[in-house]
């Protein structure tokens, strides 16, 4: 029993609109389809019809994301279904660089609308990091005067 469907995209767009599972059993044979053909990127899939997706297909994902920078995907996810979607949302919180999402009928703007929301995540994810690090290092250094000024301290055992 085939549990994923890969049908190739027609009209200007090169990619593949997949249908059904992406699991441990299923991927591999995306991933074989996707490198006998290696279309010019970025890779296209369409997703609205993957009913179930496991660690396995979200690792093809980011695999086939993997070397490119955020201004140039390597993979365009079209329509995420709301398995892929929460998928990506739980394990993939602050976005894949590489991976562009893009949604057909979802109102005006509204990939691009999530693309900059996934940036800014990203930014401040970032921005979080940096501060923690500086928080850290005060920390540090505030422990360090402490002690200094209590080694100073007339009457301290030296």
């Amino acid at each position: 029993m085939n549990r994923l469907a890969i049908i190739p995209l027609r009209g200007r767009t090169s990619g593949f609109r997949i249908e059904g599972e992406l699991d441990y059993l299923t991927a591999p044979a995306l991933e074989a389809v996707l490198r006998s053909v290696s279309p010019p990127a970025p890779v296209v899939l369409d997703m609205a019809g993957i009913r179930f997706i496991d660690s396995r297909g979200l690792s093809l994902i980011l695999r086939l994301s993997a070397g490119s920078g955020p201004g140039d995907p390597a993979l365009i996810v079209r329509n995420p279904s709301p398995v892929v979607r929460r998928m990506l949302r739980i394990l993939v919180p602050i976005g894949a660089t590489g991976v562009q999402l893009q949604f057909d009928g979802s109102g005006p703007g509204a990939a691009h609308r999530f693309n900059l929301l996934l940036e800014e995540t990203r930014r401040l994810r970032r921005d979080c990091a940096w501060e923690r690090r500086r928080a850290a290092a005060n920390t540090a250094l505030t422990r360090e005067l402490r002690e200094t000024s209590i080694a100073l301290r007339p009457g301290a055992a030296a």
